[in-house]
């Protein structure tokens, strides 16, 4: 389940939620204040590779593995690109993960592709 992070505008206190990405634009309320008046942040993503993974400076991609890259995923978004993840000859694992408004979800040539907590909207 991923964790967001959250800061109150009322008290300025940050925190964290766990919560399953279906819920991730329910309001959150500060646990010291209970202010309804919280703002989302973004949480630090893991990503882990080994072989080639492509770095793609137009951002046009999320990422971007070939020729036996391995790559493992958790707790992230992809949003408005034109591929959220592109891998060709490789592997993909990953946990809660979230697709929001691309173009293109997951493309997978020769791939092995494991995700478990797959979001699209």
């Amino acid at each position: 389940m991923p964790t967001y992070e959250y800061e109150c505008e009322r008290c300025s206190k940050k925190f964290e939620v766990n919560k399953p990405t279906a819920e991730a634009g329910k309001c959150v309320s500060c646990p010291s204040c209970g202010s309804a008046r919280t703002s989302r942040h973004w949480s630090v993503t893991i990503i882990k590779s080994t072989g080639l993974l492509i770095p793609n400076p137009d951002l046009s991609t999320g990422i971007l593995a070939r020729h036996g890259g391995r790559v493992s995923v958790e707790n992230s978004e992809f949003e408005n690109l034109d591929t959220a993840i592109h891998v060709e000859d490789g592997q993909v694992k990953g946990q809660n993960i979230l697709l929001r408004g691309n173009k293109k979800g997951i493309v997978a040539r020769r791939s092995k592709v494991d995700i478990q907590g797959l979001d699209i909207q």
